[in-house]
């Protein structure tokens, strides 16, 4: 995928639990401040027992989100449970055509190792909308996260306190 600019859209989705609206409002506007332009369908407050509506609501946003050639990124709004019963509703040829920057944690990790695995792309773990970055800037650390996801180019040696190096 390309890497972001200011005014770039972004999609935030639900593809696993559901969530707060105070919560995906916070998010929104940490990933709006950058200047990216958030949006997310009014579905996404959606609740089917444990999930954010039920598996084909989901499957359906994210397709929404990836069909869409003005969104450039596709940002979880948080992980917890259900993303893998998605991989059967999803349109592998529509989405191998329209790679973009994809960032979560925790259930989004199946769907990070699914599309590299699939499609080669290089995906990021990292703060979910309606999670860390509701939280503020305390909770993940923006500059390196900014970086990451502008840069066309390897970042190199990352140096945050607010990182974890998990493997050297």
């Amino acid at each position: 995928p390309a890497a972001l600019r200011a005014g770039d859209a972004v999609a935030v989705v639900a593809p696993a639990s559901n969530l707060k609206a105070d919560y995906l409002a916070r998010g929104v506007a940490e990933i709006e401040s950058p200047g990216f332009r958030a949006q997310y369908e009014p579905g996404i407050l959606d609740k089917a027992r444990y999930t954010a509506g039920d598996d084909e609501r989901r499957a359906a946003e994210l397709m929404r989100a990836f069909a869409d050639p003005e969104i450039k990124a596709v940002w979880a709004a948080r992980g917890g449970y259900g993303s893998m019963r998605l991989f059967k509703l999803l349109d592998e040829d529509l989405i191998s055509h329209r790679p973009k920057v994809f960032i979560g944690y925790s259930d989004m990790t199946a769907l990070s190792l699914y599309f590299y695995r699939r499609f080669g792309w290089v995906t990021f773990h990292g703060p979910m909308a309606a999670k860390d970055l509701a939280c503020g800037e305390e909770h993940y650390d923006r500059e390196t996260l900014i970086k990451a996801v502008t840069c066309a180019t390897p970042l190199g040696e990352i140096n945050s306190n607010k990182t974890e190096m998990l493997h050297r």
